[in-house]
C-alpha cells in the first residue's frame, strides 16, 4: 500500500540502506522509469469512468496534529524516522482528535484497487465489504475499482453515507512487467486528470487484502 496527498507527496516509511544498496536502488529506479516511459509510449489507453463524477469538497487547513503525538507511548518500537517524521502506532495518537479534525477540514479520500481477471470474483467483494466496516469511517470515500470486467462489479451490500464507487475499465496483461507498469501509468493518469483536485488523499491497495480493524485518519 502507498498513499498520496494533495501536495503530490508519496507517504511511506523507509529504512536506511548502505552506500552500495543506494547505488543499486538508484539504477533500479532509472531502469524502472525508462521502462515505464517506453511502455507508456507504446500503449496509451484512455481511462473510462463508468459512473458520474464525485461532488467536490473544499478542504480546510488542518492544524499540525503531530504536536499531539505521544512518542513515549511505545518505547519498544521506533516512533520516528531518521529524518524525524513520525511512525504511527496505536496509543501514540488520539483517534477521536484526528477524526474530528479531518471532518472539520472536509477531508476527502480516494481509494484505488485493481481487480483484474480472477481477482475480481475471488477478492473484490471481501475487500470492499471490509473497507466499508473499517476504512476511514465518517469521511467521504470514493472507491476506484480498475477492472477488465466492469459489468461484473456488482455489490450485494449498500455503501454507507458519503461512500461512492467508480468502476474504471482497464486492459488485462499477462506479463508481470506489463501489469506493474500499466498500473503505475493508470494510477498516475487518474491522479493527474481527476483525483488531485477532488480529494485530499489517495490510497492504493492490493485487492487480496482484508481490513480487520480500524484504518482511520
Amino acid at each position: 500500500m502507498f498513499a498520496w496527498n494533495r501536495n503530490n507527496h508519496f507517504l511511506r516509511i523507509m529504512s536506511g540502506y548502505g552506500k552500495g544498496k543506494k547505488i543499486a536502488g538508484t539504477l533500479s529506479c532509472v531502469m524502472l522509469v525508462l521502462g515505464f516511459l517506453s511502455l507508456y509510449a507504446r500503449s496509451r489507453n484512455d481511462i473510462v469512468v463508468d459512473q458520474p463524477g464525485t461532488v467536490r469538497t473544499t478542504p480546510v487547513s488542518i492544524v499540525n496534529l503531530d504536536d499531539s503525538l505521544n512518542y513515549q507511548a511505545r518505547p519498544n518500537v521506533p516512533t520516528r524516522t531518521t529524518w524525524n517524521a513520525p511512525i504511527m502506532w496505536e496509543l501514540m495518537f488520539d483517534a477521536n482528535l484526528y477524526d474530528r479534525t479531518h471532518k472539520e477540514a472536509n477531508t476527502s479520500v480516494a481509494m484505488t484497487v485493481f481487480a483484474v481477471g480472477r481477482y475480481l470474483d475471488a477478492y473484490l467483494h471481501k475487500f470492499l465489504y471490509s473497507a466499508e466496516n473499517h476504512f476511514m469511517l465518517g469521511l467521504p470515500v470514493t472507491y476506484y475499482v480498475f477492472t477488465d470486467l466492469p459489468e461484473q462489479v456488482i455489490l450485494n451490500f449498500t455503501l454507507g453515507p458519503q461512500r461512492n464507487l467508480k468502476v474504471v475499465r482497464v486492459d488485462r496483461h499477462s506479463r508481470w512487467q506489463d501489469i506493474s507498469m500499466m498500473r503505475m501509468k493508470t494510477i498516475s493518469e487518474i491522479i493527474e486528470n481527476e483525483l488531485q483536485n477532488r480529494f485530499s488523499y489517495v490510497f492504493c491497495f492490493d485487492v487480496d487484502q482484508e481490513f480487520k480493524a480500524r484504518f482511520g485518519s
